[in-house]
C-alpha cells in the first residue's frame, strides 16, 4: 500500500484516465507527474484554434479590402466579382452547422 492510502480508497481522476490509457498507474516515474502536463497541452490546443479561426475569418472577410485590384487583373464586373465573395462567405457560414455535427 502506498502513501497511506488503504485499498478501498477510490482512485484519483489521474490514476483513472492512466488506466484508461493504458498507463500502468502504479508507483513509478509516472507518479513524479501531478496533472499539469495535460493542462499545458489543452492551452495549446486553445492557442492553435485561435490562431486558425483568426486566420480563417481573417481571409474569409477581408474579401472587400482585395475587390479592386481583383477587378482590375481579372477584368470582370464588380458584381460577378462580388458574387464570388458572398458565395464563399455563404458557404463558409452555411457549412458550420454540418461541420458542428461531425
Amino acid at each position: 500500500m502506498g502513501m497511506g492510502r488503504g485499498a478501498d480508497s477510490p482512485k484519483s481522476d489521474l490514476e483513472e484516465t492512466r488506466d484508461l490509457l493504458g498507463g500502468e498507474g502504479g508507483a513509478g516515474e509516472d507518479d513524479k507527474h501531478d496533472g499539469h502536463v495535460e493542462g499545458v497541452w489543452g492551452w495549446l490546443v486553445v492557442a492553435a484554434s485561435f490562431s486558425v479561426i483568426c486566420v480563417l475569418d481573417g481571409i474569409g472577410y477581408s474579401f472587400g479590402v482585395f475587390l479592386e485590384p481583383l477587378i482590375a487583373d481579372l477584368g470582370v464586373g464588380r458584381g460577378a466579382l462580388s458574387m464570388a465573395g458572398s458565395l464563399q462567405v455563404g458557404v463558409y457560414s452555411l457549412s458550420g452547422p454540418i461541420v458542428a455535427m461531425v
